[in-house]
């Protein structure tokens, strides 16, 4: 079953870039929703278990909420866990489960 919903702005997916431009549309005013066709941090789960992120921390971090390791960089699991984080703490609108199978521009 298809599903349609209307938003002024849809954000694709809830990994990193999805979950940072859904924080930046919303401090400057702007109402959005996040689809995500599994869960939060989907993509990043698919890296290896245990597997340490390149980036240091601080380069990492969402909104300026901190992203606070067992190391100076995250391990996959702890940057799913930090994804899902931000999501809550942001109280971002985030649909999961949802599959965009095609966006149309209303005028």
């Amino acid at each position: 079953m298809v599903e349609s919903h209307s938003t002024p702005v849809a954000v694709v997916g809830a990994g990193p870039m999805g979950l940072h431009l859904a924080c930046t549309l919303r401090r400057r005013g702007v109402e959005c929703v996040v689809f995500e066709r599994g869960e939060v941090g989907a993509s990043i789960e698919g890296f290896p278990p245990g597997m340490v992120c390149l980036t240091a921390n601080h380069g990492m971090r969402i909104d300026g909420l901190p992203l606070e390791t067992a190391g100076v960089r995250a391990t996959r699991e702890e940057y799913v866990a930090y994804l899902r984080e931000v999501v809550r703490e942001r109280d971002l609108d985030v649909r999961c489960r949802h599959e965009v199978v095609d966006l149309r521009l209303q005028v």
